[in-house]
């Protein structure tokens, strides 16, 4: 990854890739938005013709439920790595 690539350079006055994954982090939050906006938006207007398609819809609501719930998890992880990357470089005494 090249936001990686140029946190871990040797080029310490170089904060690119801090930038590079902070704009990385902000499009993945911006994702799961529009995406829980999207899916909702839509969710209403699907037609279930029969029993069985009632039951399908009612099944993909129970599962994106879960998935909305946890998606913010990833975002939470990405930071929580990135400041650990930040706390590292401070300990060898890189900025």
């Amino acid at each position: 990854m090249k936001a990686n690539s140029k946190f871990l350079s040797d080029d310490h006055a170089d904060m690119s890739g801090i930038t590079m994954a902070l704009s990385g982090v902000i499009a993945i939050m911006l994702g799961i938005a529009i995406g829980i906006l999207v899916f909702y938006k839509i969710n209403g207007s699907i037609a279930t013709g029969s029993t069985a398609g009632a039951t399908i819809h009612d099944q993909m609501n129970t599962t994106m439920s879960t998935v909305w719930t946890l998606m913010p998890i990833i975002a939470i992880i990405v930071i929580a790595s990135l400041m650990i990357g930040i706390v590292t470089r401070f300990g060898s005494g890189g900025m």
